[in-house]
């Protein structure tokens, strides 16, 4: 039986000021130790890389980083050995968690656009402990309630921590790979839109793995590196130092992944992110017309299709934990 995902949600967030040269296909870092170059891969240890793309940082209205990325040089790239795509150079940790646990919710989110996603959920798990990671507004955290599972949440940001503990939900502060949290006591853990920000998001699955029960459920959407960032390259809405992505996956990558922490890949989808979500001051005519196209194939009769092209600018993905 096949499913349509219709969209699925992105948070907004902003990564802070970089400065680089770009001379003879090589990045230079100018200014600030808060900064560094990904000269190895994360996933397979590779140090070769093709170039995708680079481009320099523009103004945008009401992005309050705008103003101190604007005219600065940043490179895609591709590793030759696994095929991850990230986006160089990025902040250090330590300045990365200053700046989401300095975060503000959206409060405004609306849990229903995860239904998609805790619809494919209960196919495999319909009760039992529930764990969102990066659960930002807490709209996952209020759904599954709703759908009859016992809620919990890691977050860094401090304004959603103590906005999720006043409705009353079980949360934990701070970031997920130093937290020391239950081991196989989750039924299902959600990572939706969550991998792509984290520098190391093979160490974040094999911790999920450890995490969760017997016959437990991973769901995961990230950004696919498909035909329509292939198109738009560097005018790609989710690979951008505006949206705080650092890396961006392909089916076979994320496969991969899954695999080598011993899980089981169960169901993959190509889907869309909610354009709701998504800066509208990233768009201009050329976006719109690519993301109109796109978005017409969510309609079922083109439902086949998008899957065999990989169109979709999203991965969906449910892994399970062998018995």
């Amino acid at each position: 039986m096949s499913y349509n995902f219709g969209t699925i949600p992105i948070i907004k967030t902003e990564v802070a000021s970089l400065r680089i040269n770009f001379q003879e296909k090589e990045l230079k870092i100018l200014v600030t130790d808060k900064f560094s170059v990904i000269e190895v891969c994360p996933l397979c240890s590779n140090k070769k890389f093709n170039e995708l793309f680079t481009f320099k940082a523009k103004p945008q209205k009401d992005n309050l980083l705008s103003n101190y990325i604007s005219s600065q040089t940043f490179s895609g790239q591709r590793c030759t050995n696994c095929g991850l795509i990230f986006l160089s150079p990025v902040l250090n940790q330590e300045e990365l968690n200053n700046y989401y646990q300095s975060l503000k919710v959206d409060n405004q989110i609306d849990k229903n656009l995860y239904k998609p996603v805790m619809d494919v959920i209960i196919k495999y798990k319909n009760e039992g402990n529930l764990l969102d990671v990066g659960f930002g507004p807490g709209a996952v955290l209020d759904l599954a309630k709703d759908y009859g599972f016992k809620p919990y949440g890691v977050e860094i940001s401090k304004e959603a921590i103590s906005h999720s503990r006043d409705k009353g939900f079980k949360t934990y502060e701070g970031e997920f790979l130093d937290l020391e949290l239950p081991l196989r006591h989750f039924d299902v853990i959600t990572l939706l839109s969550v991998i792509e920000h984290i520098k190391n998001p093979r160490e974040v699955i094999i911790k999920c793995y450890n995490l969760l029960k017997k016959d437990g459920v991973l769901a995961i959407t990230v950004p696919n590196f498909g035909l329509s960032a292939r198109i738009l390259k560097e005018r790609w809405l989710y690979l951008t130092p505006y949206v705080g992505h650092i890396y961006c996956f392909t089916p076979k990558v994320i496969s991969q992944i899954l695999k080598e922490a011993n899980f089981l890949l169960t169901e993959m989808k190509i889907s869309q992110f909610d354009p709701e979500l998504v800066p509208s001051e990233r768009s201009n005519s050329y976006l719109n017309f690519v993301r109109l196209l796109i978005n017409s194939l969510n309609n079922r009769l083109f439902y086949y299709l998008r899957q065999y092209l990989k169109i979709g600018d999203a991965i969906f993905v449910i892994a399970s934990k062998p018995r």
